[in-house]
């Protein structure tokens, strides 16, 4: 989907207009937090000593739960004064960065720059940095914080989400190998677990093709004969025994999204391309 982000002056003209992306955080008040440590529980039983002693006649001990009660109430809008710097100061190290379109090229950001209209891009593991509606593609987030629901909700192209909620996943790029369930050919009610590489995508769902580990080099003829035919890519890290695969080029599959497992392994652009003019040469000589 092409998209075309904000320009850098817009930004800087909704950022001046709209304010910071961020809570503001309340103004510390070192005397107001005093006074609301004379009132509270602690507090209490301490003045209410001092008020015994004051009508004893007992000066003295007034006098030093006076100096008690002053010294706790001090000391704790100190530590609390304390507390706040520290946090603050952790909280701008902290800043969650996110990638954004600006003058048609994608830059990070720190979060509290973004404004309205900003095109963002979410990857696994983000959390999301502002309430959004998702142009493109198809998006698992955790939003137990919000729901309460421990089940993770999937949402599709023009779905809302909402800020401080955690992509779980997401869909998986052409050129990535990922696991999901294969049927056979000669009968889809059953078949495996396998790795495939995705090639595309529509709607709900990615199309991929299917890898092996088999050597499929000394049976070509029959394979081909059957209708089957494979594309040696070599060894890579998409392969956890570092086994040459290979690709099937004659089988694209749909399947849903949801159905995908994602395990970070990408095809090298060399790999990609290979089996690209691989995939266009075969429907070029064997069509569908």
């Amino acid at each position: 989907m092409k998209v075309k982000g904000l320009t850098q002056a817009e930004a800087d003209l909704r950022l001046k207009k709209d304010g910071l992306n961020q809570v503001p955080e309340p103004e510390f008040s070192f005397w107001k937090e005093f006074a609301g440590k004379l009132w509270n529980l602690s507090a209490w039983i301490l003045e209410a000593a001092l008020l015994l002693e004051c009508a004893l006649g007992k000066w003295i001990q007034s006098l030093f739960v006076l100096l008690m009660l002053l010294f706790a109430a001090y000391n704790g809008a100190t530590q609390k004064k304390k507390s706040r710097k520290v946090l603050s100061s952790i909280s701008q190290q902290l800043t969650p960065v996110v990638a954004v379109l600006r003058d048609d090229r994608w830059q990070k950001i720190d979060s509290k720059y973004l404004v309205v209209g900003d095109i963002v891009n979410l990857q696994k593991g983000d959390i999301l940095a502002a309430d959004i509606d998702l142009l493109d593609g198809n998006l698992t987030l955790d939003e137990s914080s919000i729901t309460g629901e421990a089940k993770n909700v999937h949402k599709k192209a023009g779905a809302p989400a909402f800020a401080g909620t955690p992509v779980m996943d997401g869909d998986a790029d052409p050129g990535e190998v990922v696991w999901t369930w294969v049927p056979y050919q000669e009968d889809a009610s059953v078949g495996k677990d396998r790795p495939a590489v995705v090639i595309g995508a529509q709607g709900e769902g990615v199309y991929i093709l299917q890898l092996t580990s088999k050597d499929h080099s000394r049976d070509a003829d029959q394979e081909a004969a059957a209708g089957r035919y494979w594309l040696d890519i070599g060894a890579g890290d998409w392969d956890s025994k570092g086994r040459p695969s290979e690709v099937r080029l004659d089988r694209a599959l749909w399947v849903k999204a949801t159905d995908v497992r994602r395990e970070g392994s990408i095809l090298p652009k060399a790999t990609w391309q290979l089996i690209v003019d691989a995939l266009d040469e075969h429907y070029r000589t064997h069509g569908d």
